[in-house]
């Protein structure tokens, strides 16, 4: 599957500045509708993720990217929350796709509304958000037995995770 998948999102994303985009984009939307698991495109998600646009929303293209994205969140959502949850935090690590970042916002938002997934979308958000605060943390001034929970606790954070349990 893998060399089809990135033959297929080479074309597609190889045509999807032109007056063709339309009419590819349009048969990427029709087809994507019709597969019954779009699992395949799993490895290639960061890639689908990058062309993430708000602004330009209602292009096939975007429509497409939007339905891809959206099924694969829903197909395996430990696996795409990450990689939303990167594209929403864009402005944090320097970029400013505002596009982007409201695109995959909306989709977290989306996939959050769904039952079956609303505890995994509130409980990979505090990870992710111990992983920046981690990150952000100064450990050039420390002493070689420094240890995180000494300065910028984030155990708080991850005990909050309840992975398998009821509310966060």
């Amino acid at each position: 599957y893998q060399a089809c998948v990135f033959r297929i999102l080479h074309l597609w994303f190889e045509n999807c500045d032109d007056e063709a985009s339309t009419q590819v984009s349009k048969v990427m939307l029709e087809e994507l509708q019709k597969l019954q698991q779009v699992r395949p495109f799993l490895f290639v998600a960061r890639q689908v993720v990058s062309r993430l646009d708000e602004s330009k929303a209602s292009s096939d293209f975007q429509r497409a990217i939007s339905l891809l994205l959206s099924r694969l969140l829903r197909e395996d959502p430990h696996d795409m929350l990450l990689h939303m949850f990167a594209a929403r935090n864009d402005d944090k690590g320097g970029g400013a796709n505002k596009g982007k970042i409201g695109a995959a916002q909306q989709l977290i938002k989306e996939l959050q509304a769904s039952p079956q997934h609303t505890q995994i979308v509130q409980q990979t958000e505090i990870l992710v958000r111990a992983y920046i605060e981690l990150a952000a943390l100064d450990i050039k001034n420390k002493n070689p037995e420094w240890r995180v929970g000494d300065s910028g606790d984030i155990t708080p954070l991850l005990r909050a995770i309840t992975w398998g349990e009821k509310g966060v």
